[in-house]
């Protein structure tokens, strides 16, 4: 298990495996292998990851497993949105309304 550092195109990711190590490895994935994680706790640091809100980071509000959707608030200007579980990660990032 890693974290993914980067998406080096649309296709491709970049991963770092095994932070704690002395030399930490980085490997170079298809993104069709990845798999997103939604965060436990709600109020977690969440990031959009497909769809029309790609990219938008902001909070986990309720997540639905039986529906397979999760409600998040955006931070960018607070708006709440009903999305696919796929369609969202746990951000391990600064959200902006931290910064």
């Amino acid at each position: 298990m890693g974290n993914l550092c980067r998406c080096a195109s649309p296709s491709l990711s970049q991963a770092l495996v095994d932070a704690d190590a002395r030399a930490p490895s980085f490997l170079q994935l298809p993104q069709s292998a990845l798999e997103t994680v939604l965060p436990r706790d709600e109020g977690a640091a969440i990031m959009v990851v497909s769809g029309k809100l790609r990219g938008s980071k902001g909070r986990l509000l309720k997540r639905h497993a039986a529906e397979g959707v999760a409600a998040v608030q955006l931070a960018l200007d607070f708006s709440v949105h009903r999305l696919m579980l796929d369609d969202v990660a746990a951000y391990m990032g600064v959200v902006e309304e931290e910064e």
